[in-house]
């Protein structure tokens, strides 16, 4: 069995997840590629907090390989010959990460989400109490709204036939087919509420991205859907409403108000779509108010650094003692 005692070189790490079929390529899996990429400037970069970033973003990658190895049949081009190479960088990732952050590996999904996730807000906690039951997902039901991606486009199981036919087949995701859905109520022409043509979508802490319908009351059997419904209550990396045309998508706000996330919180979204092969200039990012933050790529040039990333962590970290943790990891 293949194991990392250190951070592979970019150069050994192709040679390990290599797969000798010349009918598979690196060109056709975004995801590792993006691996390819991370671990080539981990090479290079001889600041600590830039590695701590770099490290992260290793760490999230592998992550998401593994969970959407079996899925990746229909839209992805992952090879089952990798994942032995995948999941020991995976696990050295892991290791670095418990040493960092005090933690043993079994503590540090819960730590991961401390220092990058976003708990429900006060607002939010009052909207679901004693509603629960009612409000959030299943799993099996959470699945029909999740979003995969394919040469830069985002699919999705059209769920109203889904509901009559489980073998249905993903297409490509657009965001006005939720507000069809919708009540013109529910659907606000500028800020204060979704803005017509977006849908509004949530991010977990392993980087799956969901997109629903946004409601007050039951619709045609579907389960009502709050930005809390998606993780049943538990935290994300990111919430809000996301634009999307016939795949391509055009849009992003973290406009939720049960999480609340920050804009750094934002960088979590950006650095999905870019390692599943999203083209960043054709987004843009928009702020909790609505303003334009400017297209994806330079937001994600500007603010994709150790210092946002240290900045979304005191934010989550709240009370706790925060300084000592930079002390102790970033000084």
């Amino acid at each position: 069995m293949l194991q990392y005692k250190e951070i592979p070189t970019k150069h050994n790490w192709k040679r390990d997840s290599s797969v000798s079929s010349i009918r598979v390529t690196r060109r056709s899996d975004p995801v590792l590629l993006r691996i390819d990429g991370l671990l080539g400037a981990l090479e290079k970069t001889k600041d600590a907090g830039e590695r701590m970033y770099l490290l992260f973003e290793v760490f999230f990658a592998t992550n998401y390989w593994l969970k959407n190895l079996k899925l990746s049949s229909k839209l992805g081009k992952m090879h089952p010959s990798r994942e032995e190479a995948i999941r020991a960088l995976f696990r050295c990732v892991a290791h670095d990460f418990s040493k960092r952050l005090g933690c043993g590996v079994q503590a540090l999904p819960n730590e991961l989400e401390i220092y990058f996730g976003k708990s429900l807000s006060d607002h939010g906690i009052e909207m679901d109490a004693g509603k629960q039951d009612d409000i959030y997902l299943k799993r099996a039901a959470l699945e029909k709204f999740k979003l995969r991606f394919k040469d830069g486009k985002a699919y999705m199981i059209p769920w109203r036939e889904s509901l009559r036919d489980p073998n249905v087949k993903p297409e490509p995701a657009d965001s006005r087919i939720i507000n069809k859905q919708m009540s013109a109520s529910h659907v606000a022409k500028g800020n204060g509420g979704l803005m017509w043509g977006w849908g509004c979508f949530v991010m977990s802490m392993s980087r799956d991205l969901y997109m629903a319908p946004h409601v007050d009351s039951t619709l045609g059997g579907v389960t009502p859907v709050y930005h809390s419904s998606y993780l049943a209550g538990l935290p994300c990396l990111c919430g809000g409403s996301i634009m999307i045309d016939k795949g391509k998508i055009t849009g992003i706000r973290n406009d939720s108000g049960h999480y609340q996330p920050t804009e750094e919180h934002i960088l979590s979204v950006v650095e999905y779509l870019k390692m599943v092969g999203v083209n960043l200039k054709k987004i843009t990012i928009y702020n909790y108010e609505g303003k334009d933050l400017g297209d994806a790529k330079d937001f994600l040039k500007k603010r994709g650094n150790i210092k946002n990333i240290e900045k979304r962590m005191k934010e989550n970290k709240g009370k706790l003692d925060y300084d000592k943790f930079k002390d102790k990891h970033f000084g």
